[in-house]
């Protein structure tokens, strides 16, 4: 009952991105392992039980639930686990602006050991890649993204090298180095592309478009791009990306000089 749990909230997750029914598929999978004493099972359904949280906007839950994880394989001394929840926990507190707790959590790592499983290390690098970023550290942040895109290239992580090329491509948008952004996003739409990725597709569309209309180019090409982006969040039910990239769209119509187009759109 507890693989059957599993595998039915696998499904609802990762084919149908029905994520409250994934939510609730996960937690029954998570009480059933708990039922076995399965510590490792319910560890496993609860973390993948936070990133249905996660897509639904509902940061509490998900943080508690990656805790309970995270003491879960600490007690079985699944290392490779564990770090794995604090790399969710840290994308967790970024995605919910839970400033103060990311901070305290980059340094409470950083003063380990590194993890010696090299896809926890590459994830946990491109987390504080994206950190030193925020806090405006360009030129730590570039060396960090290339250490954690050496090990995705030695373990052949595709999409941890797409999402290298995202993320180095908003670097590149902040620094105003739009041609570097450009070939960046581009790089990135095509590795998301060849893994069927609909998110990172659609961030890599809304980013190019971005991009181009930054850089003052091509805008026919920006305005298709940006008006998939917004379709492609809506379909996906993520409100704020489709609202962010409405509004470039709105500026870029209005730079070709369509507004009255641009007024409608909104």
């Amino acid at each position: 009952m507890a693989v059957r749990a599993e595998e039915q909230a696998v499904k609802l997750s990762q084919q149908q991105q029905n994520w409250p029914a994934a939510a609730r598929a996960w937690r029954l999978a998570a009480d059933r392992f708990s039922l076995l004493n399965d510590m490792g099972g319910e560890a496993t359904a609860l973390h993948n039980l936070a990133q249905a949280e996660r897509e639904l906007g509902q940061a509490t839950e998900a943080h508690k639930n990656l805790e309970e994880a995270a003491m879960l394989n600490e007690k079985t001394g699944r290392t490779g686990e564990w770090w794995r929840n604090q790399v969710a926990l840290l994308q967790t507190e970024s995605q919910f602006s839970q400033t103060e707790l990311l901070k305290a959590r980059f340094e409470r790592l950083s003063a380990l050991p590194p993890p010696t499983d090299r896809s926890s290390r590459a994830m946990f690098l491109n987390e504080l890649a994206m950190w030193q970023q925020s806090q405006g550290d360009s030129v730590k942040a570039e060396k960090t993204f290339a250490e954690a895109e050496q090990i995705f290239t030695a373990t052949k992580d595709s999409l941890g090298l797409a999402a290298i090329s995202a993320n180095r491509a908003e670097l590149y948008d902040e620094q105003k180095n739009y041609a570097a952004a450009i070939a960046s996003w581009k790089a990135a739409l095509a590795q998301f592309q060849a893994l069927h990725d609909p998110t990172g597709i659609t961030r890599a569309l809304a980013g190019l478009g971005g991009a181009l209309l930054a850089a003052n180019q091509e805008l026919a090409n920006a305005e298709d791009l940006l008006r998939r982006a917004v379709r492609n969040y809506r379909l996906l039910q993520k409100p704020k990306q489709a609202e962010a990239t409405l509004e470039l769209l709105v500026r870029c119509l209005n730079s070709e000089g369509k507004a009255k187009e641009a007024e409608s759109v909104r």
